[in-house]
């Protein structure tokens, strides 16, 4: 088992621990560039390694940057919590409670556009009446947890691998090991 640290945002960090966001996407990428063609493939064999398919042959392996299954992510200084009450408070502040440690459940790769609603919920996003949100940003509101989340990726990563070129991402699903 390895540990990697990682970070999110404020308003991520407070969906992991609410357990909205067990899951995140990245763009894989072959020695520096991502693999948008669709005469291209991955594939992953038995023992769990991941392999880039082209017209050109086979290559790989591949392994996921964030781990396998079993190994652990730490958001380090990530929670503080009022000492009186509990409540989390902004990560801009002092360590008062440590980290937290996450368990990836899962790695798998796909094209972005493959992610299914329950996927993209799980991704931390919210609803309420009015739609679909990122936390952390009000002025979302999508008809579809997709919907958001392809605004959420295109806000990250947009002007390099943006929604609509559909890249292979690693999909890492993880749960807490202690907040």
């Amino acid at each position: 088992m390895k540990k990697r640290e990682i970070s999110f945002s404020g308003p991520m960090v407070r969906s992991i621990l609410n357990g909205t966001k067990t899951m995140m996407r990245d763009v894989f990428e072959v020695t520096g560039y991502s693999i948008t063609s669709y005469n291209e493939e991955i594939l992953q064999f038995d023992d769990g390694t991941f392999h880039y398919l082209s017209t050109g042959g086979l290559s790989g392996p591949y392994p996921c940057p964030y781990g396998t299954e079993g190994d652990l992510l730490v958001l380090p200084g990530t929670v503080w919590r009022h000492q009186s009450c509990g409540q989390i408070l902004s990560n801009s502040l002092p360590c008062l409670a440590g980290t937290i440690t996450l368990k990836i459940t899962e790695v798998r790769v796909e094209r972005l556009q493959d992610i299914t609603e329950m996927d993209a919920m799980s991704e931390g996003l919210y609803c309420d009446s009015c739609g679909w949100f990122v936390p952390g940003n009000a002025m979302t509101g999508a008809q579809t947890a997709v919907e958001c989340f392809s605004q959420l990726w295109d806000s990250l990563y947009g002007n390099e691998f943006p929604w609509d070129s559909d890249p292979w991402v690693w999909c890492i699903s993880f749960g807490i090991v202690n907040p």
